[in-house]
């Protein structure tokens, strides 16, 4: 069996939590896929804003995946897009076809060797998952793929309320698949509200999630002279809720002159130098999970998710977790789990804070998220689902 895997971007070191998801899901299927191989079809880029070439075009291996790599014709225009994202919001759901398609092709990545491929070679795939709904290759390559398959591709759409998901191009992209992987039950429930998908196959896939053996929880407070810290494990952007959670951090964390923000992650914003804010930067895979096991809570500020991976691995390492109420999925999370608070404005922050600061509460909270964690999100439990999913049975 030859399974493949579309996406924009791929790669160890990538930060974002589709193409993390991805590469996940990638690696376990190989060894899950009978007698076959699985592909990754990417671009050549390692930035989402730019789209700048940064690998070699061509063939290369990640473990037993096969990486091909497409290259990007040219970089994203910040300015242009930014223009033209203003133009296709004034009119939400109901601009022209043209302005959608311009829109479109603005965003990118533009990597016409990545269609061609899929147009001469779609029918070689037993399986061919797309992933994220949102960027060109997949908007433009499942329908391409669709009508060349003898049945349609399948999609992992990692969606949330955004505007892009009220775009008509977006579509085909849904109705037209075999198959829809849900990342979270309140993604599930947006998608099917807004599409016409009951005819396609659909499962809540959400993901794995295992705790290696040996941290070390001190090491990295240690590196980095710390005590009492709240830490936040992802993308430093402004998409992430950042420019919020520094806001609330400083009114709140007053009253807490011990306790630091570490902001661990790729820095795609500027801030300018906080007091109790600490930015180590990325980290190492032995890092990230010594910071989490290490952290009083792991904050997750995004207003925007189909599921985020570190509040899994905050529970795997028994950590409860605060996150943004305003995201229905980690607002559902939080209800499910029991393991977590949330907040909606500084005042909420604060509150929700000075709960998890007492010794009692952040041990049951992080019971509570470890408990739900080894039930919903173990690798047993993902793999039936695949199986499930993709027919491999």
């Amino acid at each position: 069996m030859r399974l493949g895997m579309v996406i924009h971007r791929y790669g160890q070191g990538i930060s974002g939590g589709a193409e993390v998801h991805c590469r996940m899901l990638a690696l376990r299927l190989a060894g899950l896929v009978p007698d076959g191989q699985v592909e990754v079809m990417t671009t050549t880029a390692r930035d989402y804003l730019s789209w700048a070439n940064a690998h070699d075009e061509g063939v290369s291996s990640d473990g037993p995946v096969l990486v091909r790599r497409f290259e990007v014709a040219h970089q994203r225009n910040l300015l242009l897009f930014d223009l033209i994202n203003r133009a296709v919001n004034l009119f939400p759901g109901r601009a022209p076809f043209w302005l959608e398609k311009l829109w479109l092709l603005a965003q990118g990545p533009n990597c016409t060797g990545l269609l061609e491929h899929l147009k001469e070679k779609a029918k070689a795939y037993d399986r061919l998952i797309f992933y994220t709904y949102l960027y060109l290759p997949t908007v433009l390559g499942l329908p391409l793929a669709a009508s060349s398959l003898r049945a349609s591709p399948w999609l992992i759409p990692t969606a949330h309320d955004e505007p892009p998901l009220r775009l008509k191009i977006m579509r085909p992209v849904f109705e037209q698949a075999q198959g829809l992987g849900y990342l979270s039950p309140a993604e599930a429930d947006l998608v099917e509200n807004r599409f016409n998908v009951a005819h396609v196959q659909s499962e809540v896939l959400g993901a794995g999630v295992e705790a290696p053996s040996g941290i070390d929880r001190r090491a990295f407070a240690a590196k980095h002279g710390l005590d009492n810290y709240i830490l936040y494990l992802g993308r430093i952007d402004v998409a992430k809720g950042i420019p919020d959670l520094v806001r609330f951090w400083s009114q709140a964390a007053g009253r807490q002159s011990s306790l630091k923000l570490v902001l661990a992650g790729e820095q795609k914003m500027k801030l300018p130098p906080l007091e109790g804010v600490i930015r180590p930067g990325f980290v190492s895979e032995a890092d990230k999970w010594s910071a989490l096991a290490g952290a009083w809570a792991v904050v997750a500020p995004s207003p925007f998710e189909s599921l985020n991976l570190t509040v899994l691995e905050a529970g795997a390492v028994g950590r409860p977790v605060l996150v943004n109420g305003r995201c229905p999925v980690l607002a559902d999370y939080a209800a499910r789990s029991g393991g977590g608070l949330t907040y909606s404005d500084a005042g909420s922050f604060g509150e929700s804070l000075a709960r998890l600061l007492d010794p009692e509460q952040a041990r049951l909270l992080g019971q509570r998220n470890q408990n739900y964690v080894n039930l919903e999100f173990a690798w047993s439990v993902l793999d039936k689902k695949l199986r499930k999913w993709l027919n491999l049975e």
